[in-house]
C-alpha cells in the first residue's frame, strides 16, 4: 500500500490589528498573517503589527457563514470592528470561555424583554 498524502485542512483564522480582527480561512494561516501587512488588505489606518490570535476549526463556509453574521460589524472587506460579538469570538477563540455569550434570557432583557 501506498502512503497517500493529504492537503493540510483549512482553518478559520483571527488576526487582530489594533480595533480591527480579520476574519478568514487559510491552509497557512501563518502565511496569511505575513500577507495581510500588503496594500489592500490591511484594515483602515492601523499602526504597529498584526498578531495571529487564534484558529478555529471551521472550513471556507464557516467563514462565510461568519462574514454573514458579523455583517453590522465589517469595517472592510474581510476586517471587522473588535467590539461586540466579534470580540466575544475573539476572547472565545483564545480562551474557550463561553462568558463573553450573553444567554438567550439576559439578550431579550437587556432590550427590556422577558425570555
Amino acid at each position: 500500500m501506498e502512503p497517500t498524502t493529504s492537503e493540510p485542512a483549512p482553518q478559520v483564522y483571527l488576526i487582530v490589528w489594533g480595533n480591527f480582527v480579520k476574519i478568514g480561512c487559510s491552509v497557512n494561516p501563518v502565511d496569511r498573517l505575513r500577507r495581510c501587512t500588503e496594500r489592500g488588505s490591511r484594515p483602515p489606518r492601523q499602526r504597529g503589527a498584526p498578531e495571529l490570535v487564534a484558529t478555529i476549526h471551521g472550513d471556507y463556509a464557516t467563514e462565510a457563514w461568519l462574514h454573514i453574521a458579523l455583517a453590522g460589524y465589517r469595517a472592510n472587506g474581510e476586517w471587522f470592528r473588535n467590539t461586540g460579538p466579534v470580540k466575544a469570538l475573539v476572547d472565545f477563540a483564545q480562551t474557550g470561555s463561553t462568558r463573553a455569550f450573553p444567554t438567550r434570557g439576559a439578550a431579550a432583557q437587556s432590550r427590556g424583554k422577558l425570555a
